[in-house]
């Protein structure tokens, strides 16, 4: 019988192997957490180098380049404010703007 720490690492296995199919990325890593902070399982799947030779598989030690998303956030939010507030775009191009 399986532990629920081994139940865990097996789905976080899968669902990381689901999303780099789903999101054709090279490579994901998860952790799983309880909600005082203890860490459950910690995966990860996919590889370092896309057409990569040798041992190309990523390992726990592996860092990741995180970007930057708040320019692409703030652009949605704006979006969506301008999808629901027609008014708000007159607004703002006109010159009444914020500050």
């Amino acid at each position: 019988m399986s532990t629920p720490q081994e139940l865990a690492s097996t789905f976080l296995a899968g669902k990381l192997r689901e999303y780099c199919v789903q999101s054709n990325v090279p490579a994901l890593a998860g952790v799983l957490v309880w909600d005082w902070g203890v860490t459950v399982v910690t995966g990860q799947e996919g590889i370092r180098e896309v057409g990569g030779s040798g041992p190309n598989a990523i390992e726990p030690q592996d860092r990741f380049n995180i970007g930057s998303v708040s320019k692409v956030l703030a652009a949605q939010l704006i979006g969506t404010l301008f999808d629901h507030h027609s008014d708000l775009s007159t607004f703002v191009i006109s010159g009444g703007g914020l500050g």
